[in-house]
């Protein structure tokens, strides 16, 4: 991986991303507890794609001034895609009572498995 290489990541696209061990779990209680319909299984909180970016990158101790802006509308070979792809997850929240989906504890959770 070349470490000076610049990364562009989109200031204007939202997401609501969850870890996978997190997601699995979810999946995993749902299938237990025999629950069937249509659940979105995200996180709590709605981040840009540079957002979350610099997150991830200053939690695993990466440099960061390698993470630049850039917004969708100067993409103009992109297949046309929703600005905000946040998913709303109170349903499976109030389903399985889960007080929280957060992405900083998702991320740190990678830090442990990382470090381990």
């Amino acid at each position: 991986m070349n470490k000076n290489k610049e990364i562009k990541l989109f200031d204007d696209v939202y997401f609501s991303p969850v870890h996978y061990l997190t997601f699995c779990e979810i999946l995993s209680e749902l299938i237990n507890k025999k629950k069937n319909g249509i659940f979105n299984i995200s996180s709590d909180e709605s981040i840009s794609k540079y957002k979350f970016g610099k997150l991830i990158a200053k939690h695993f101790l990466f440099k960061t001034n390698n993470i630049k802006k850039i917004s969708i509308d100067e993409m103009k070979n992109l297949i046309k895609r929703p600005k905000n792809m946040s998913l709303n997850n109170l349903l499976i929240k109030k389903t399985l009572k889960i007080k929280k989906i957060n992405i900083i504890n998702n991320i740190k959770r990678d830090l442990r498995i990382f470090n381990d």
